[in-house]
């Protein structure tokens, strides 16, 4: 999992935990469709097809982070801590989770 740019667009006018927060609750959603997520990856034919097909699919930007995440990635703890994160971020910039 990777924390840079993942997004589309120009990010110079957000703050880095706006970006990150969005990174974060997309890897939140693929978690929640882990099962489809790999159903539609399963079905494309390479990379640049199955981040169009997530796109489409879950409507995000964010589709790269979710498809570099490791299978492995899809623990609990794993889960446990992106939810933590989210919700300092969100937290942070004045949201609710």
């Amino acid at each position: 999992m990777s924390s840079g740019d993942e997004g589309s667009g120009s990010t110079s006018n957000r703050p880095p935990d706006h970006d990150r927060l969005r990174i974060v609750e997309a890897l939140l959603r693929a978690q929640d469709n882990a099962v489809e997520l790999v159903t539609i990856v399963g079905r494309c034919a390479n990379d640049a097809d199955a981040g169009a097909a997530v796109r489409e699919r879950f409507g995000t930007d964010e589709a790269n982070a979710a498809l570099d995440m490791q299978v492995r990635r899809f623990t609990t703890s794993t889960r446990s801590r992106l939810e933590t994160e989210r919700e300092n971020l969100a937290q942070g910039l004045g949201r609710d989770t």
